[in-house]
């Protein structure tokens, strides 16, 4: 168990490398401008995972709220953090197994449950880190306030 999740982490970390940071650098490089060096990352990053185009949408999705990670913490840290705690829920919730998961092209026969599952996941991460990252400001100029009234 401890092995697949090394391997999980090890993928992982080697897709954020190569999707988030070498690809959108890379496009950026070649004059792109940022969302759309974004944009063709994460349809690249799609086809990574499937030939079932008609089912990539969502790990399109995935992949811009992946990418907007990186751009608001300019790091692939949290994004690595938010893609591994994906597929080790994915691994262990998934009714085909982990089996399944790693033997097969999975996303060919997707059902719709888990692709909105799959939306949700991102979409309240997303939403989450953006109430932490706009109440970090205030509260850190609450914490200086509160120091120097201590100080008085």
């Amino acid at each position: 168990m401890i092995l697949l999740l090394a391997i999980v982490a090890v993928g992982v970390l080697c897709e954020e490398l190569l999707f988030r940071k070498y690809l959108v650098e890379l496009g950026q490089g070649l004059g792109l401008k940022l969302w759309l060096s974004c944009l063709v990352s994460a349809v690249l990053f799609a086809l990574w995972h499937t030939t079932a185009i008609e089912n990539s949408w969502f790990l399109i999705v995935s992949a811009l709220v992946y990418s907007y990670f990186t751009y608001l913490f300019k790091s692939i840290s949290f994004t690595v953090g938010a893609h591994l705690a994906f597929n080790i829920l994915t691994m262990f919730t998934d009714s085909a197994g982990v089996e399944s998961n790693l033997t097969t092209n999975y996303y060919v026969d997707v059902p719709s449950e888990w692709v909105f599952s799959s939306i949700m996941f991102d979409l309240n991460l997303l939403a989450l880190v953006l109430i932490v990252h706009s109440l970090k400001g205030y509260l850190a100029k609450w914490h200086r306030q509160r120091i120097a009234t201590q100080n008085i």
